[in-house]
């Protein structure tokens, strides 16, 4: 190894990276130690001292901007050096054509050179995701298609075991699951083969000698042995009472029992057999804190311990044989349909001459291992292979590298494992953990590990935060990542001035006093938040706080761009933010990853496609015409509704167009009309994006759109979609149906566009993106927000589960008695995976608390912060968190609260709400401030007024003349204010209300929608009645689905019943409280015999009204003014000569209550459904009535 030069600015653990030649090389290089520095380096010292042209180094990176970066970074080191040397101007000339790329670029050069062995056409192009994506939808109905028309008896019985009814979309996502991973193995398809033998051959082991039951022990023993470590610091805790020392040490000794037994069947029993006991009683005098604290904590242990039984103590031998034997013909079924789709995908990818990412690896995979004349070729041409980010590699990739290692080629793999975050790429950090623990430390290793982790990037507060969190999270048992000396996080930049840089974590306490709930309602936690970071980037701005500036050497006010918000996911959050720091007039952007199909001006131009292509799709035709596009109202769009009684709202507008030629709406709708006729005739003219382009400019939408806030962006968008039909047509495609088919299924499958960005990297805004966007970047502030959201764990459901390393699992189905069962293999991939996905959760916290150079501010909304009990249950006295309790955790405010909490002044948030305390062991200082959502609430309040007072005005002299005109406008009145007291759009169930209060003599707050709700009183529930109104509604849903034709008795009633609730229709609840005596009567009354003789029965009708103010709010005394009412009718009856209202009741009647006096409490409310029914069937009589369950009173409106 060369001797490291005298005054190097490399540390000593750099230039061993930089300096080690002739093996293979693995740097683990943590968060900011310079790696890629280090990586260019070595390149120019192999390059200058070495005398090795450039063309002999193959450097491969995963995006296009780091292989740029890599490259100007190696031009800008050769031109340093001199340039008057030959060697050295030669190597500037053939930097261009080097070999410094990304994967999928160098593995393109390979297939584009040696294609004729591949038998592919020379001219393929590489497809866009949209077109592979319709290209896949394709071959997935071809696959089924043909699997149906062939009807093998093991098809239809997998269709059977694994379908719904409606369709076949769970099959497919089997499919597409399996097919996904099948991609990311170096063995392709055959990999299946493999995982299907393996299977077979688990069912002549013995249980114990099967792999799966290998793994299902190990993660039962990691399980178990973190529990019992648990119960013995806790019997161990100092001031717990005696009993409880003895009785914790017990389930230490039991809990430990399970971690000594060898065989499955003995390991299931010691599950199944725990004997949990009873804790000892406590007297009054030996309560205390440090007790309750530890009866918390045996209430989680007992918690896990139980999820564990619950997951395994069922599988005996017998039962793991019979399902797997069940489960096996069903898991060949799959297998042969992942085959035969990716011959589908194939053979129309080869139709198209396309290929995609995948088809690029696996063929130039198969060239390296197939033809031994190609892999010499590159074993020969390459002294070194350089991969930078060697973490987010996946098997195929591997597999490649390996291939091209010659006896004379060096290998050098440049990563953090704790940086990878792209599984869902189908990056296998495995890979990079394997070499970490085989690769020797020692400089006489032939396989060498170099491990930099001094950081050059950050404060020592920001490093000192991440070593406290991470050392107490990360463990062995999530993918052997351990957070030791090696790895965590050493200052190795000493630049940085001495300044208050203390991590804060921000808690918004959203519990409330009773008397503000509503105020809380409304101000939701996503905008709360926003607010308390709204008002923190604001601070930061306008308090004089400064940041290191990097080229002037010196400390500068923070400006917008030193500053960004981070989040797990694009979420609520981020669209309540960037709404509060506009209202706060800060500068702000947030890169949309999705939401394209949601924006405004993009959802109006897709309804205007839809309607063009099929103007009888009423969602989007309703659309459009509301839209500005149009721009009808809500009360033209009734209009419209309610002059005809059937057809689409397409069809309505024309047959309103006919009836009233002369009338306003009609002439708006003549040119809309005539419009969309012409544009479907212009459609088919010229190519799709040209007729896009003429409606941005016949509808003047485009320039309307400009003129909006974020109006640039809004334009983009437009843009963008405006491109993607271009796409869309030199790809083959032709015609608006399809266009608009190809957009729907975009939607279906959440495979949205990004929006716009109108952004640079310079302009000074506040940044919000995802933490996976903020990879590789760096600011000198990072607010880490939204720490309360739950992490996704929906890749933990279903009931096919794959795993590259254990294969397929399925459900095991029996339809005999009609139920569903998790198999062993399911159960063991689900907890490999939850632990995987642990794993990955915990890498992308990593990542990113370690974006910030100079502070780190972390936020999350808590409810009952100030409860004393809410904190302490947080506090355990392990250092190192327990592997059960990190796994089990659904947020990362539960790590951060459980790292923060073990420290005695944690319970401060219940008085003093600012603190500062310091771990001396650790170094780190965390400030703590808790926030009051009402006072967030009050403050954004103030803090409006206040911005508006920050307006300054021109001032003028004074003029008496003004006075009196000044004093006059305070006596204005407003002619219009009953208006805004009273809603134009009330429902019938709250007129009613409202007319029963004043029947009844009673003062009453107008109410738009439901009436306050009182809690149920205890007596009631305990004696197991139903609230009244949810009486009503369960009766209500009965009589829905009720059929009046069949003969109906107490036994096939209660059949009926359960089967509404099997299919969920209705509750259990509901099940138990709707009575057959009580609908008797009604099913052998008048109404019955109705329901029989009826043409048409219409159940749950919905309908809409216009009606006079006055008839609706009886305090009204202005202007005459419309209001809509909306309601629903029970059942409405087509009978030959009436029509005919029933409205179910189920009041209580009591014994001296008349038929007038029920009459009277819904008079108001039978006016109006009969008013809407004369006006559907005009010209028929109608009639209405009321029947009461109760009472069995049928009583007629007339």
């Amino acid at each position: 190894m060369m001797a490291k030069p005298v005054n190097s600015q490399w540390t000593d653990d750099q230039w061993r990276a930089i300096a080690a030649r002739n093996k293979q090389v693995l740097v683990a290089a943590a968060a900011g130690s310079g790696k890629t520095a280090v990586l260019v380096e070595r390149i120019i010292r192999r390059i200058i001292d070495e005398q090795l042209d450039i063309s002999q180094l193959l450097v491969l990176t995963f995006t296009n901007a780091a292989a740029s970066q890599m490259k100007a970074r190696v031009r800008s080191a050769l031109e340093d050096l001199d340039k008057q040397d030959a060697f050295v101007a030669e190597q500037l000339m053939l930097l261009e054509s080097a070999d410094i790329s990304t994967f999928h670029a160098f593995c393109l050069t390979i297939i584009r050179q040696q294609y004729y062995l591949l038998s592919i056409d020379p001219n393929f192009r590489i497809g866009d995701d949209v077109e592979l994506q319709l290209l896949s939808d394709e071959a997935m109905s071809e696959t089924l298609e043909q699997a149906y028309a062939d009807a093998s008896e093991d098809f239809l019985s997998f269709v059977d075991h694994y379908t719904s009814t409606r369709n076949d979309d769970q099959l497919a996502d089997f499919i597409m699951m399996v097919y996904r991973l099948v991609q990311a193995q170096a063995d392709g398809l055959d990999w299946l083969d493999t995982v299907y033998q393996r299977v077979l051959l688990m069912s002549e082991q013995a249980i114990d000698e099967q792999l799966l039951v290998h793994q299902a022990k190990s993660y039962i023993y990691e399980s178990a042995r973190s529990i019992a470590d648990s119960f013995f610091e806790l019997s161990q805790s100092p001031g717990i009472p005696e009993g409880y020392q003895a009785f914790f040490f017990k389930h230490y000794e039991q809990a430990s029992l399970i971690t000594a037994q060898k065989d499955w069947e003995d390991i299931r029993l010691q599950l199944v057999s725990y004997d949990w006991g009873r804790m000892p009683r406590v007297s009054a005098d030996d309560k205390s804190l440090e007790q309750e604290q530890a009866k918390d904590r045996f209430a989680e242990l007992k918690k896990t311990m139980n999820h564990l039984r619950d997951d395994y103590g069922v599988f005996t031998a017998e039962l793991h044989e019979r399902q797997s034997k069940a489960v096996l013909p069903h898991l060949h079924q799959l297998i042969e349909l992942v085959k035969q789709y990716d011959a589908q995908f194939k053979q129309r990818k080869a139709e198209r001459i396309l290929l995609d990412f995948n088809d690029i690896e696996h063929y130039t995979l198969r060239l390296l291992r197939e033809f031994p004349d190609v892999r010499a070729l590159y074993q020969q041409r390459f002294k070194e292979i350089l991969v930078d980010e060697y973490q987010d590699t996946n098997g195929v990739q591997e597999a490649i590298i390996q291939m091209m290692l010659g006896s004379e080629t060096s290998l050098f793999l440049v990563g953090d494992m704790k940086q990878s975050i792209y599984k869902f790429r189908m990056a296998d950090p495995s890979l990079f953990q394997a070499k970490y623990e085989r690769f020797g430390v020692d400089d006489a290793s032939e396989n060498l590990r170099i491990d930099l982790n001094y950081n050059f990037r950050s404060r020592s507060e920001v490093l000192d935060t991440a070593n406290f969190l991470c050392k107490q999270l990360f463990g062995s048992q999530f993918d052997g990542i351990v957070y030791d000396d090696a790895a965590q996080l050493y200052l190795g930049n000493k630049q940085y001035p001495e300044a208050s840089m203390d991590t804060e974590l921000l808690f918004i306490d959203m519990q409330g006093d009773d008397e503000d709930e509503e105020s809380l309602a409304i101000s939701s936690k996503d905008k709360t938040q926003a607010q308390v970071i709204g008002a923190k980037v604001e601070q930061l701005l306008t308090s004089g706080f400064e940041v290191f500036d990097k080229r002037t050497k010196a400390m500068r006010p923070v400006t917008p761009k030193d500053i960004v918000v981070l989040t797990r996911s694009r979420g609520a959050l981020v669209g309540q933010l960037e709404a509060e720091l506009r209202r706060l007039e800060i500068p702000a952007y947030s890169e949309t990853l999705g939401g394209y199909f949601n924006s405004t001006e993009v959802r109006n131009m897709l309804s205007l496609l839809q309607v063009i292509d099929n103007p009888y799709q009423d969602i989007a035709f309703v659309g459009l015409l509301r839209s500005p596009i149009f721009g009808l109202d809500e009360n033209e769009l009734l209009t419209i509704k309610v002059r005809s009684e059937h057809g689409t709202m397409y069809e309505r507008a024309s047959e309103y167009l006919q009836q009233f030629s002369e009338m306003p709406l009609a002439i708006k709708l003549t040119d809309i009309l005539a419009k969309i006729r012409s544009w479907q005739q212009s459609v088919r003219l010229q190519p799709l994006s040209d007729f896009i382009n003429q409606l941005y400019t016949e509808t003047q939408y485009y320039q309307f759109v400009g003129g909006l806030p974020n109006g640039k962006l809004r334009q983009a968008n437009l843009d963008i979609l405006l491109n993607r039909a271009k796409s869309f047509e030199q790809s083959g495609y032709r015609g608006l149906f399809k266009f608009n088919k190809l957009i729907g299924r975009l939607q279906e499958m959440n495979k949205d566009l990004n929006n716009a960005r109108t952004v640079t990297d310079n302009e000074d805004v506040v940044r919000i993106m995802t933490i996976h966007a903020s990879k590789g970047l760096e600011f000198p502030v990072v607010i880490f927000a939204d720490l309360q959201k739950q992490m996704n764990i929906s890749d933990l459901r279903g009931d096919c589960f794959v795993h590259q390393d254990l294969g397929i699992a399925l459900s095991y189905v029996n339809l005999d008695e009609r139920y569903k069962m998790t198999t062993l293999a399911q159960q063991v991939i689900k907890d490999m995976k939850r632990t995987e996905l642990i794993a990955e959760e915990l890498r992308v916290f990593y990542v990113a608390l370690t974006r910030a150079q100079e502070k780190v501010i972390m936020t999350m909304t808590l409810d009952n912060v100030a409860e004393h009990k809410y904190l302490q249950r947080m506090i355990i006295p392990e250092w190192n968190l327990p592997f059960h309790l990190v796994r089990e955790s659904r947020r990362y405010s539960d790590w951060i609260l459980r790292a923060v909490a073990r420290h005695n002044s944690f319970a401060i948030f219940a008085g003093n709400p600012i603190q500062v305390e310091e771990w001396s062991q650790y170094g780190v200082k965390l400030q703590y401030q808790v926030i009051n959502a009402k006072e967030a609430l009050r403050e954004q309040l103030i803090a409006g007024a206040k911005l508006k007072s920050r307006t300054e005005f021109p001032s003028s002299g004074f003029n008496e003349g003004h006075v009196a005109e000044v004093l006059n406008s305070f006596d204005f009145t407003y002619p219009f204010i009953e208006q805004t007291e009273h809603y134009a759009k009330q429902s019938v169930s709250e007129i009613k209300r409202m007319a029963q209060a004043v029947y009844l003599g009673e003062q009453t707050e107008q109410l738009h929608g439901a009436s306050i709700q009182f809690a149920e009183p205890g007596f009631i529930s305990e004696r197991g009645l139903a609230d009244p109104r949810v009486r009503g509604i369960y009766y209500h849903n009965v009589l829905q689905h009720i059929d009046f034709s069949r003969d109906w008795n107490a036994e096939n009633f209660a059949n009926f019943l359960s089967d509404l609730a099997k299919e969920q229709k209705i509750s259990e609840q509901a099940v138990a409280t709707v009575q057959y005596e009580q609908l008797e009567t009604l099913f052998h009354s008048e109404v019955s015999d109705w329901m029989r003789r009826a043409s048409r029965v219409r159940k749950e009708l919905p309908f809409s009204l216009l009606v006079e103010a006055k008839e609706v709010y009886p305090d009204w005394q202005g202007a005459s003014v419309p209001v809509l009412v909306q309601g629903i009718m029970d059942v409405v009856l087509e009978l030959p000569e009436r029509i005919i209202l029933v409205d179910y009741k189920t009041d209580m009647v009591g014994e001296n209550t008349n038929e007038a006096q029920l009459l009277a409490r819904y008079k108001i409310q039978l006016a109006l459904y009969m008013r809407a029914l004369k006006q559907a069937y005009p010209g028929r009589d109608v009639a209405g009535y009321l029947y009461f369950i109760e009472s069995n009173q049928l009583i007629s409106a007339l």
